[in-house]
């Protein structure tokens, strides 16, 4: 459910394709009168709803202010996966784009071109990530486990060089456009909680207990040990605590560190009236505020 400029946009239904499909709903705040009923097209499923203040969102799909679809042109953050989903598989992420391509050679062609990552966050012209930056590979991209790990980034929000629509070709041509970075930095922690406010990114997560694998290593991929494969487990659990870090959104310096007992929920992170509001895998929803 979304509320803006007096109206509430409500999705029913669990997919386009089934038990009667799906609506968009538009009601009045005050009077809670229906405004308007839109059927969702195909390959339609529900999620957290977004708005940049002129369009409103659902994954992939975009609606005017009146609840009309429109042709999805406008980039802008989402998830494939929707918001809710955690489970961190190698082929989701979110983006800030108008599609994702799709089968086994199209997954990573997006993440690639396109700012994504596990989380992102937007400010007013940057993008804030942390995940793979330009590290997706057809061949597996289990990132943590080698070389290849995982970042926090800030970069803009368009491609360094202009992307041009349809497949890219596989041989020869000029290769896809990329997102250029303007910092990034290793973090000691997985984030599954990451918030901006004003000049500052707050992160939260358990720790990351992975060892690197060497930088002469041929290969992008190192087989972790059997121990240190339990031990990020045991992370991910929440038996290891976790980490709140604050950093410059300017350069990605640290500017404070806090252990937490236990890791956030899965995007469990708000900042509103100079405080910083947590909510733990232990049931528990923490405050921080400045001194």
């Amino acid at each position: 459910m979304l509320v803006e400029d007096g109206a509430i946009y409500a999705v029913a239904g669990r997919c386009s394709h089934l038990d009667g499909g799906m609506v968009l709903c538009r009601l009045d705040a005050k009077t809670g009168k229906r405004l308007s009923e839109t059927p969702i097209t195909a390959a339609g499923l529900p999620d957290v709803l977004s708005s940049d203040g002129t369009s409103i969102y659902l994954r992939h799909k975009r609606f005017d202010k009146k609840g009309v679809e429109q042709k999805p042109t406008v980039p802008h953050l989402y998830s494939p996966a929707g918001f809710l989903d955690g489970s961190w598989w190698h082929r989701t992420y979110w983006l800030v784009g108008t599609g994702m391509r799709s089968a086994w050679g199209g997954w990573p062609i997006s993440g690639s071109q396109v700012p994504a990552g596990r989380l992102l966050v937007l400010g007013d012209s940057n993008v804030y990530g942390f995940g793979r930056f330009n590290q997706y590979h057809r061949n597996g991209s289990h990132i943590g486990l080698g070389r290849m790990q995982y970042l926090l980034y800030a970069s803009g929000r368009k491609p360094a060089a202009k992307e041009k629509p349809g497949q890219p070709k596989r041989r020869g041509g000029k290769p896809p456009a990329k997102v250029a970075s303007l910092w990034a930095e290793r973090l000691p922690l997985l984030a599954r909680g990451m918030v901006l406010s004003d000049q500052t990114l707050f992160i939260a997560g358990p720790p990351d207990v992975f060892p690197r694998a060497s930088k002469e290593g041929v290969h992008p991929y190192h087989v972790a040990s059997a121990d240190a494969l339990r031990e990020q487990a045991a992370a991910l659990a929440g038996k290891r605590g976790a980490l709140l870090l604050a950093v410059s959104a300017a350069d990605g310096k640290r500017l404070a560190e806090y252990k937490l007992d236990a890791p956030p929920a899965w995007d469990g992170m708000a900042a509103a009236g100079a405080r910083l509001y947590l909510s733990t895998t232990d049931g528990k929803v923490l405050c921080f505020h400045g001194q």
